[in-house]
């Protein structure tokens, strides 16, 4: 089948911006560096150079935050929703994004949502290294910067404290996402396969269940890597079409049955 996500091209600015940061925390690691090996005259300079990375850092992620990442995932909810009811709401196309046949409009919500977390809970389990390293680093550089302290690097603190912090919030934040998601997914799972959908109600029940999943993703803004994602898109579409035959509807006038509006 051939694949069309017009979606994505919304997440391709927000991990423009993402890569960008990505060179300043190693720009701003190398100036802390240089800093505490530095004569005092290298010193002030490299104090500057600090200022202008924490401040253009903290304003990118804002930007991300609040327009180009919240566009893209405001998007993305609104095409799951056109996926499973057959609705146009964004004028943007998918085909293929979503991997399962059921025909009741609910139960597909339920399975693209199901899939999504799939997904994002294994790739999010990927990026450990990368997020463990980076909040070790920033730490360590915390460090470094209150061990150099004196009068005339209080700026120098300052920055770091900044930096680090919010940097190291960011790895919480993914630890606490992480665990959000296997909670989720184990819903979903147990519903959907172990026990199998059998009732309205357990329809119902499920729905909340994408309302937390897409609530956790608004909350703690883990960007996922594209890198990871192509890297095992291939392996975690073969493992989720397996999930997806085991789903179980014991009740079949529950998936052919129309909504009553």
């Amino acid at each position: 089948m051939n694949k069309r996500d017009d979606v994505s091209k919304l997440y391709e600015k927000s991990n423009f911006i993402s890569n960008i940061l990505r060179y300043l925390f190693w720009i701003n690691i190398s100036l802390v560096v240089v800093s505490i090996l530095s004569s005092d005259s290298l010193k002030q300079a490299t104090i500057i150079g600090q200022i202008i990375i924490a401040i253009c850092y903290l304003s990118l992620s804002v930007w991300d935050d609040c327009c180009l990442w919240y566009n893209a995932e405001a998007t993305r909810r609104k095409n799951l929703i056109e996926d499973a009811y057959n609705i146009d709401i964004t004028n943007l196309q998918t085909e293929g994004y979503y991997n399962n046949s059921v025909s009741n409009p609910n139960l597909k919500y339920i399975l693209n949502s199901f899939e999504s977390v799939y997904f994002s809970k294994n790739i999010a389990e990927s990026m450990n290294c990368t997020k463990y390293t980076s909040a070790l680093i920033s730490l360590l550089v915390f460090v470094l910067a209150i061990k150099e302290l004196n009068d005339r690097q209080n700026v120098m603190l300052a920055i770091q404290i900044v930096f680090s912090s919010h940097l190291l919030l960011g790895f919480i934040q993914f630890c606490v996402y992480k665990m959000r998601l296997n909670t989720i997914y184990n819903e979903f799972y147990q519903n959907l396969v172990t026990i199998g959908v059998n009732s309205q109600k357990q329809i119902n029940f499920l729905l909340s269940t994408v309302m937390e999943y897409e609530a956790v993703k608004a909350y703690y803004k883990v960007r996922l890597s594209t890198k990871k994602y192509n890297e095992l898109n291939s392996e975690l579409s073969s493992s989720w079409e397996k999930i997806c035959k085991k789903v179980k509807i014991t009740d079949e006038k529950i998936e052919h049955k129309e909504d009553d509006k």
